[in-house]
């Protein structure tokens, strides 16, 4: 009995296992948030909802994306006072996006009144007081992410998401819910987690007096292209949201949002590692180790693709049960069972893509994925509007996910192959293959061995 627990707790403090229950406590409150909201919610308020938030996290790439690769990467395995120096630096550079943001802010609401679509007047009078809010929350999972503090990092996230569902929970009791008070909520549990930050010291606030204008240009010089990036691949989410919303309607920007919702499942554990991954590769490289992290790259991608599999077509074969299950009867009806199941096909390319990107990325070649993610989005944008507009169908709009996937995958792939070694793929999936084979054994040997 010792054994078992001492063996359960090892798998705990496992950094993979931290990331995927940091990352997977933070999507499944989501998704109880998510179905609440949507039973909860007219279809026109959810609708409203899932554009103001898509559109938000659109406008956070600004901050995220400048920082969160490049902190990574120019923290982990630095010396003490090179760490406190990026810090430091990155704190000066948040906080410079984020006055920005609040001026933005300031002066669009004087302009509130004109607008005429409700979503947008929501937007324009709360995200400024939402990213001042949420400012030291992001910058202890920057810090957290890259000290590979994982522990610490899941209970962050679970105030966060946490503390928003029962806030939501309280007001459906208490009063009828709309829109308005879900981002009140939203903004509350952000506040909530901004000051557990603080307190704790996870955000490194204090070391804002450690910056410097050279490592400040340092970030900046990475960071210039890693927003980019950011900013280009979400303008593909934020694009079909906006083909959506203004070709077919709100209505079917509910639809839409409840089929692709469901994508977690898979982007879930595939950014739980990739956040686990990335320090880890970039310690590699910064010890010299080229090869090393290329072959750290085809792992990840092997396994995950190859795990993948069985996944996808349990959720294709019960689309209707996990639609029902998240969003209710009113959905199982309509178009979203078929969305998530084309999503679910799409996203086997995932796992190549993503960790294609993000050895790129470690390799200090940020300007390749910038030029890629760019000719994603033109591409994808382009098929989603014709499509779209000449079918008048919202299955259409997956097809842009679909193509730019696949272009952005033979572009990490072609990248690599010319500057650093030719990769084989299909050699990633033998190689993966192998891997699971050899993680199986050891595993049943540790568990399952009579004399382990």
């Amino acid at each position: 009995m010792i054994s078992l627990i001492g063996k359960v707790a090892g798998l705990f403090r496992n950094k993979y296992m931290l990331s995927l229950l940091s990352n997977g406590s933070n999507a499944l409150i989501g998704l109880l948030t998510m179905m609440l909201l949507l039973r909860s919610l007219s279809l026109h308020d959810m609708g409203e909802y899932g554009f103001f938030l898509t559109v938000l996290l659109f406008f956070d790439t600004f901050r995220s994306g400048f920082l969160s690769t490049a902190f990574i990467n120019f923290y982990a395995g630095a010396s003490d006072v090179k760490k406190d120096e990026t810090a430091g630096s990155a704190w000066v550079i948040a906080c410079c996006i984020t006055v920005l943001f609040l001026l933005c802010n300031g002066v669009a609401y004087f302009f509130i009144d004109r607008v005429q679509d409700s979503s947008i007047r929501l937007f324009l009078k709360y995200f400024g007081i939402i990213f001042t809010l949420s400012l030291p929350f992001f910058m202890a999972n920057c810090v957290l992410q890259a000290k590979q503090l994982f522990g610490k990092l899941l209970i962050l996230n679970l105030t966060n998401q946490g503390s928003l569902l029962i806030f939501i929970i309280t007001l459906t009791l208490i009063d009828n819910l709309d829109v308005t008070k879900v981002i009140y909520c939203y903004m509350a549990a952000n506040l909530l987690s901004s000051i557990v930050a603080i307190v704790c010291d996870w955000s490194l606030l204090g070391k804002l007096g450690s910056s410097t204008l050279a490592t400040i240009r340092e970030l900046f010089n990475f960071g210039k292209y890693s927003v980019g990036t950011s900013i280009t691949s979400t303008l593909m989410t934020l694009s079909s949201t906006l083909i959506v919303k203004f070709f077919l309607g709100v209505a079917p920007l509910a639809i839409y949002y409840a089929g692709s919702k469901l994508i977690q499942i898979v982007e879930l554990p595939l950014r739980s590692v990739a956040f686990a991954a990335m320090p880890g590769m970039s310690e590699t490289y910064n010890r010299g180790d080229q090869s090393g992290v290329i072959k750290m790259m085809q792992k990840y991608i092997g396994v995950f693709s190859l795990l993948l599999v069985p996944l996808c077509l349990v959720v294709i074969v019960f689309a209707d049960y996990a639609i029902l299950l998240l969003a209710g009867e009113k959905y199982v009806d309509t178009e979203a069972p078929q969305i998530l199941r084309i999503y679910m096909l799409i996203t086997l390319l995932y796992p190549a893509e993503r960790f294609l990107a993000l050895t790129i990325d470690v390799f200090r070649m940020p300007k390749i994925n910038f030029i890629k993610v760019v000719i994603m989005v033109v591409v994808g944008v382009l098929c989603s509007f014709v499509a779209v507009y000449l079918s008048g169908s919202i299955y259409a709009i997956t097809l842009s996910s679909a193509i730019s996937t696949l272009i952005g995958l033979v572009i990490g792939l072609g990248a690599l192959n010319k500057y650093f070694q030719y990769i084989h793929f299909w050699n990633i999936f033998r190689l993966g293959y192998a891997e699971i084979m050899s993680k199986t054994k050891v595993t049943w040997q540790k568990w399952f061995a009579p004399n382990s």
